[in-house]
């Protein structure tokens, strides 16, 4: 049965939508911030509502955190896809 708007449809399903979406248009799987971004900036490169801008903005804020917080010697360190995956998953569900 369709599901009748985003909202209404189970995570596992959207994550599986994302996915296939994902391997379609890039080749191969980005993390889902970058999926995140992509899917919610219009053809300009402009966020399509404020709210969407904002929790983008959260996400690299947290990500940022999360890289300082791995660094041993004050750099960043670069997290795995799966890493940026899971504070995606923490900031959006």
């Amino acid at each position: 049965m369709p599901h009748p708007n985003w909202s209404k449809t189970p995570h596992y399903v959207r994550k599986t939508w994302f996915n296939i979406y994902a391997a379609k248009e890039t080749g191969q799987l980005p993390s889902l911030m970058q999926l995140y971004e992509r899917t919610h900036r219009n053809k300009a490169g402009q966020f399509l509502d404020a709210r969407s801008e904002q929790i983008f903005n959260d996400l690299v804020g947290h990500v940022e955190d999360r890289q300082t917080q791995h660094s041993t010697d004050g750099l960043p360190v670069t997290l795995s896809t799966l890493e940026v995956d899971k504070i995606y998953e923490e900031i959006i569900f």
